[in-house]
Order: C-alpha cells, then structure tokens, then sequence
C-alpha cells in the first residue's frame, strides 16, 4: 500500500543521550533510529514478539546517517521515519529527527533485512507477513553503501564483547556500535560532531567474541572496521 504513511512520536533528548562535549553520541542517534521504527511496527501491530511469533525479524543492515545541527541534553524534538521501498533483497526505511519549531536536525537511509528466523535465510521484503505502507517521500542522502577498510589502516586493538552490549536476539545491539566507533577515534576527533556517518553490519558477535580493531584517519573522515576471524563483523566511517 502506498499512501504517503509515516509515523511520528514526541521526545525528550536524555542526559545520558549525549557525551562528554554535550553533543547527543551517535549510538543514541542510532538507537532512535531502531526503537522508532519499533515504535511504528508496534502501532500496527507488528511488534517484535508478534513478528518472531511468525518466525522473521527486521535486522539493520546498512545506514547513512547526517546530522545538521547540534542536539543536546533536554531538547525537544520530533521523530519521525517511514517505510520507503526496497533496495534489492533489502527494505529501506527513512528517519528524520526535527526540533520543536521544524528545523531538521538529523536524517538516515536504512537498509534492513527480512530474516526467517528458524533457518536464518534472507526473505525479500514482500515476505513479510503484514502489511507494508509506503511513502514516496526520501531523505536526501546517499544511498547505504559498502565501507571497505583503506589500505594502510592501524590495528588499534581488541575488543572483546561484553554481556552490557548484548540484547535479546544475543548479539551486540547494533545502537552499540556507534560507542565502539567513537571509542575507537583519536582523542582530536572524540566529541566533534559527525556530519556524515555510515554503518555496515555484516556478521553478528556475541557476549565473549574478540574483534580486531582496525582505524584509517584522513582528512578528517574516520573508518573503524572490527574483524573476527578474517571476516570483517562491522565497518563504519565518519566524515567531521
């Protein structure tokens, strides 16, 4: 069904939402991202219990994600996302975050994948077992694509994955990676506000699993990849 739907909801940016230079971090950023496309399956009746009831989840797959202007601690703001179409195997959903008065603060193009949980196979978005309404309406960024680590980027160290990181589904919560990101920076670009930042989630890790940490800087654009086992798990890069 196409009629232009979307689905908004009011909030209150958190203390804890923000970091040490009062800019709101990007995991927090990325976990609006999630919890109010929740929010919205929820409204219809499409909750996460209802839909792994039917045997499929939604997993983030890719994401660009813009900011426009600062956001911090208290401020009001709008949320707003709405599904927009499929991109291959992979369904796409939009995000905008406005402020009281309209004034877009952030925006994000998401690609999501249909899984079936019991064989774990990759669905089509028209497998999903309820209904998809669509809205013609895109954010103006670039379409989610892959992030390759540069040639000569630094091993940095490991991270091991702690049980805080996990959640239900019992792999790293993917708003958790914006922290390993920010974790992993140099201390000259910690606190800065990204003005453009991308996420590949490509293989799961679990409470114990050690990824190997890899950063390339330059120009002030990051790109922080954690490999486990030869296989790259996440890969995300920043322009500031």
């Amino acid at each position: 069904m196409n009629d232009n739907y979307f689905f908004e909801k009011k909030a209150s940016v958190a203390f804890r939402d923000c970091d040490a230079s009062g800019n709101i971090r990007i995991s927090s950023l990325l976990n609006h991202i999630v919890e109010t496309a929740g929010d919205d399956y929820d409204s219809r009746g499409y909750g996460y219990e209802t839909t792994l009831a039917h045997g499929q989840a939604y997993l983030l797959s890719r994401l660009t994600l813009a900011q426009y202007a600062p956001v911090r601690a208290y401020d009001s703001v709008s949320l707003i996302t709405w599904e927009a179409g499929a991109v291959g195997a992979c369904a796409r959903r939009d995000f905008e975050m406005r402020s009281k008065d309209g004034e877009l603060l952030a925006a994000a193009a998401c690609h999501w994948i249909l899984i079936d949980t019991v064989s774990r196979r990759i669905l089509r978005p028209s497998a999903f077992y309820g209904e998809t309404r669509l809205n013609d309406r895109r954010v103006d960024l670039p379409e989610p694509s892959k992030i390759a680590l540069p040639d000569g980027a630094e091993h940095i160290g490991t991270h091991i994955v702690r049980y805080s990181e996990i959640d239900s589904n019992g792999h790293i919560y993917s708003a958790n990676y914006g922290d390993i990101f920010s974790d992993a920076l140099p201390k000259e670009l910690q606190g800065l506000r990204p003005v453009l930042f991308e996420i590949n989630y490509t293989h799961e890790s679990t409470m114990g699993d050690e990824l190997e940490l890899y950063r390339a800087i330059s120009d002030g654009k990051a790109v922080v990849c954690g490999v486990r086992d030869g296989k790259t798990c996440f890969a995300a890069r920043a322009e500031f």
